[in-house]
């Protein structure tokens, strides 16, 4: 499956599911490639990209993110996240939301606190708003602590939110 790349190093991979149109930016330098973000289609605007090269290792993310969209249980600690633009705040809530496990689900206030910042929960759920990299650290299973699902992608309602409570709906119907 060929991605779209610039001549910058910077690779695309679209992912068209019934679930959720997915794009995944990666960068490839020195045979290197890591991801940039992860974006659901219609929260970016999409470009003709010119040139279409191969990647055997976003072709097998990208496999990933399908399988993971299928409801197969998919991890994914072993991608390379590009997080050097996150302060050290941001990187510490990322990481403890990357140990949330599938068919869990944490409050931001207990995210908060697994991120050694536990009165720090509005700020929290302003990381998990803005998190790059959706799907791989998976916000969705982040929730409000009366049980309700909160926002998700900076979304209260809509599309977005909906997708969430697939996301989290497919997860549990995987372990029963």
């Amino acid at each position: 499956m060929p991605c779209k790349t610039f001549s910058d190093g910077m690779i695309y991979r679209f992912i068209s599911h019934p679930l959720a149109c997915v794009l995944i930016e990666g960068w490839d330098k020195a045979d290197e490639v890591s991801i940039v973000s992860v974006s659901f289609c219609g929260e970016k605007e999409t470009v003709a990209l010119p040139e279409l090269l191969p990647s055997e290792k976003m072709d097998f993310w990208a496999q990933n993110i399908r399988g993971f969209l299928d409801g197969k249980i998919v991890r994914f600690p072993y991608i390379p996240l590009q997080i050097s633009s996150l302060t050290p705040f941001q990187r510490q809530v990322l990481y403890a939301a990357r140990t949330v496990r599938w068919g869990s689900t944490v409050s931001y206030a207990q995210l908060a606190q697994m991120a050694g910042y536990k009165t720090a929960i509005r700020a929290v759920a302003s990381v998990m708003s803005s998190n790059p990299f959706p799907l791989i650290i998976p916000c969705h299973r982040v929730i409000r602590s009366d049980g309700s699902v909160g926002g998700f992608m900076k979304q209260t309602e809509g599309g977005l939110v909906d997708l969430k409570k697939k996301l989290l709906q497919r997860e549990i119907n995987t372990l029963l």
